[in-house]
C-alpha cells in the first residue's frame, strides 16, 4: 500500500484552514521529513507572497534542500518563479496559477523551469482546454458550504479529467480519508480514499463515480483499496498526483488507523 501514497500529500499548512504561521509550518515539515512517513509528504505549497519569509526561515533550519509547490497569480507568475527558481535551499516542483474563466488564453500561461509541473487551477464544472503537459487542480472544499462540490459534480469532473489523459491534483476539504460530515461545521466533506477508487473506477470504464464518493463505510472504502494490486496503484497515481491539506499527520493517521500504511507511530 505504502507506494499508492509515495508524496501524495502536498504540505499546505500556511493556507486556510489551518493558517499556520510560515515559520512553525516550515519547521514541522522539516520534521515530517525526518520522520518514519517521510516518503508519503510531498512539497511545501507556499504563496508567492510568502517567498521572502520562506526563504528568512530555511535560512534558520537545518534542511539543504525543500521540494515547492509554488501558488502565484499569472499576471505575476514570470518573476515569482525566477526568484524561486533562484532560491538557495529550494527545489521548484511545482507552479500552480489560478485560471478564472475561459478568456485566460492559455498563451498566457507561465513558462516553467525543466523538471516543473504547471498546475492550473479550473473550477469544478467548467470546461478549459490546456496543454497536454499542464496538470490540472481542482478545488474539493473550502470555507463555506458551497464551495464543497456534492458526488455528482466531483464525479462529472474527475470523469472528464481522466477522458482527457490530463494529471491532477486537488485542494481543500480533503481533511479525511472516507466521506463524512464534519460536526464542527455541518460540511459534507470527501474522503480522498473516495477519490482513490473513484478514479481507479473512472479508468476501468465504470460510470458510477458519484456512487463510490458517497460511500461513509470507512472499512468497506478501505478494504475496496486494499484490493488494488500494484498496477491499479500505478495507473490511479498517474493521473490522480496528489492534495494540499493543511495537516500531514491527519491523513497518515487515517491510513493507520484503517490498516494501510504500516509506519511507526
Amino acid at each position: 500500500m505504502t507506494v499508492l501514497f509515495d508524496r501524495f500529500f502536498d504540505d499546505a499548512a500556511i493556507f486556510p484552514p489551518g493558517n499556520a504561521a510560515i515559520d512553525d509550518a516550515v519547521r514541522a515539515h522539516v520534521a515530517a521529513l525526518d520522520s518514519s512517513f517521510a516518503r508519503q509528504v510531498g512539497p511545501f505549497v507556499c504563496s508567492a507572497a510568502r517567498l521572502t519569509a520562506l526563504g528568512d526561515t530555511l535560512a534558520t533550519t537545518e534542511v539543504d534542500s525543500l521540494d515547492l509547490a509554488l501558488v502565484t497569480p499569472i499576471g505575476s507568475a514570470a518573476a515569482s518563479i525566477a526568484t524561486a527558481h533562484g532560491a538557495p535551499r529550494v527545489r521548484l516542483r511545482a507552479v500552480e496559477v489560478p485560471m478564472i474563466d475561459t478568456e485566460t488564453e492559455t498563451d498566457d500561461l507561465p513558462s516553467v523551469p525543466e523538471g516543473t509541473l504547471l498546475v492550473v487551477e479550473r473550477p469544478i464544472g467548467s470546461r478549459i482546454d490546456l496543454p497536454p503537459d499542464v496538470a490540472l487542480k481542482l478545488r474539493t472544499g473550502g470555507e463555506t458550504a458551497d464551495a464543497f462540490p456534492d458526488e455528482a459534480q466531483l464525479a462529472s469532473a474527475l470523469a472528464d479529467a481522466v477522458e482527457q489523459g490530463r494529471r491532477f491534483k486537488l485542494t481543500a476539504g480533503l481533511h479525511h480519508a472516507v466521506r463524512h460530515t464534519d460536526q464542527a461545521t455541518g460540511f459534507e466533506h470527501h474522503g480522498f480514499l473516495n477519490v482513490v477508487l473513484a478514479v481507479h473506477a473512472a479508468m476501468s470504464g465504470s460510470d458510477d463515480l458519484a456512487a463510490v464518493l458517497a460511500e461513509r463505510d470507512a472499512p468497506k472504502v478501505a478494504a475496496a483499496v486494499g484490493e488494488l494490486d500494484e498496477a491499479a496503484r500505478g495507473m490511479v497515481r498517474s493521473r490522480f498526483l496528489s492534495f494540499g491539506t493543511c495537516s500531514i499527520t491527519e491523513p497518515i493517521d487515517d491510513l493507520r488507523t484503517l490498516g494501510l500504511l504500516d509506519v511507526a507511530a
